[in-house]
C-alpha cells in the first residue's frame, strides 16, 4: 500500500469526492453519470445516499481506487431481508498490483457484514470474487403464451425522462414500490433504476398505468413479442390487467423477474449476459429460476 495515497470514506455529500470518484468510473468504464444530477435526488448531486464509498485519493485529489456498498433490501422467498450490493469496483492501471483492490473489498465487505447476512455484486470477471466468498448464480426470464386478453379499456400514458413531472411520478412510485416477485424483488434502488432507465431508453418504454398507479417498463423487440423489465408500485397488477392498459396482444410474452404475482406462468429460458450475478452469504437454491430486472442491474 502507498504512503502516497489517501483513504476516503462516507464522503457521498461532498461535490469533489462524487466528481473524482465519477471521473475514475468514466475512465475505466466509460460510465457516464451526469444523469443522476437531473433524475436523482438533488442535493446529493443525484447521489443516493444510501450508498458508501470505500475510495482511496492522490494527495491532488484523484480517485484511484474505490468499492462502493449500498443497501439493498430484498424481498427473497417470501422474507424482507437487509441485504447489501457492492458496485462500482475499479482501480486505475498504474495503480493495479498493490493490494488496493483486495483492501477496498475487505472494507466494503465488513460494512455489508455488519448490516445484514447477504451481499450481491455482478460482474464480469467472477473468479476476481470468489476468494471472497462469492458464487455465481444463472439467472432465468420467463416465456409463454399471452394471458386471455382483458377487457377493460386502455389507460396507459408514455412517460419521458425527458419531463421532470415524469420523473417526479417515477421517484414516487419507487419510493413506495412493492416487491414484484414474493420469490426475489427488490424494495428500493430508485437511482439505479433511474440511472438504467435512462441508458436504455431507446429500446425500454416506460408508461405509467393511472388506475392502478404503476408504472411499467416494457420493450417490443420483435413483431408481436413483448418484454416486461419491470412493474413498479404499491401494488403488482396481473399480466392480463397489464397488456389490456397498453392495448397490447402480443403472440408471445417474456417477463424479466419472477412472475409469481402476475396471474401467469411461463417457462424458464437462462439469460445470456456478459455479467454474472454473484452473491455471498444465504440466497436463492441454485435450481430456483430467478431474474434481476434490467432496470434494477448494477
Amino acid at each position: 500500500m502507498s504512503a502516497d495515497l489517501i483513504f476516503r470514506s462516507h464522503y457521498a455529500a461532498d461535490p469533489a469526492g462524487r466528481a473524482a470518484l465519477a471521473d475514475l468510473l468514466r475512465e475505466i468504464f466509460d460510465l457516464d453519470l451526469t444523469p443522476l444530477s437531473r433524475l436523482g435526488d438533488k442535493e446529493m448531486g443525484g447521489w443516493d445516499p444510501g450508498c458508501t464509498p470505500f475510495s482511496y485519493f492522490s494527495d491532488d485529489g484523484r480517485c484511484i481506487a474505490n468499492v462502493t456498498a449500498f443497501a439493498m433490501p430484498l424481498m427473497l422467498n417470501g422474507r424482507r431481508i437487509k441485504a447489501c450490493g457492492v458496485q462500482s469496483v475499479a482501480v486505475r492501471k498504474a495503480w493495479r498490483g498493490k493490494g488496493l483492490f483486495r483492501d477496498l473489498m475487505l472494507r466494503a465487505l465488513a460494512w455489508c457484514d455488519a448490516r445484514g447476512p447477504l451481499t450481491l455484486l455482478s460482474s464480469a470477471a467472477p473468479e476476481l470474487y470468489t476468494p471472497f466468498g462469492f458464487r455465481c448464480y444463472a439467472q432465468h426470464s420467463v416465456i409463454g403464451p399471452p394471458p386471455a386478453a382483458s377487457r377493460r379499456a386502455a389507460t396507459a400514458r408514455p412517460l419521458s425522462l425527458q419531463r421532470d413531472e415524469d420523473i417526479a411520478l417515477l421517484r414516487r412510485l419507487l419510493r413506495g414500490r412493492a416487491p414484484v416477485s414474493e420469490t426475489f424483488g427488490l424494495l428500493d434502488q430508485a437511482a439505479m433504476v433511474l440511472l438504467n432507465a435512462a441508458a436504455m431508453q431507446d429500446r425500454v418504454q416506460l408508461f405509467h398505468l393511472p388506475e392502478q398507479d404503476v408504472a411499467v417498463a416494457i420493450e417490443q423487440p420483435a413483431e408481436g413479442g413483448f418484454r416486461l423489465h419491470d412493474v413498479i408500485g404499491a401494488n403488482i397488477p396481473g399480466l392480463a390487467e397489464i397488456l389490456a392498459a397498453l392495448d397490447l396482444q402480443p403472440n408471445e410474452v417474456q417477463v424479466c423477474f419472477p412472475p409469481d404475482r402476475l396471474g401467469w406462468t411461463g417457462t424458464p429460458h437462462p439469460v445470456r449476459q456478459r455479467t454474472l450475478l454473484m452473491a455471498r452469504g444465504p440466497f436463492l437454491d441454485p435450481a430456483t429460476p430467478f431474474m434481476l430486472p434490467p432496470l434494477a442491474a448494477f
